[in-house]
């Protein structure tokens, strides 16, 4: 499985949790993860384990990201 197929896989459970706004993919340290999107990263929301997330999806490390306001388009 790769890192699209993985965050397609589980997009619906990593949208679900409090706080979080989007997710997307992309590579850190050499490797490829998984993005978790938060509005506005804090102490409480720094980490997907403080967000009630596994540290992993598949293969695939989840790391939290600030994305900042998110306003439908349309």
């Amino acid at each position: 499985m790769d890192v699209n197929e993985a965050k397609s896989a589980h997009e619906d459970e990593l949208l679900a949790a409090p706080g979080v706004v989007g997710v997307g993919v992309g590579s850190e340290g050499g490797e490829d993860v998984i993005f978790v999107f938060v509005e506005q990263l804090t102490p409480e929301n720094d980490a997907p384990e403080k967000l009630g997330l596994p540290a992993r999806v598949e293969d695939f490390s989840l790391v939290t990201r600030e994305i900042g306001s998110v306003k439908a388009l349309g």
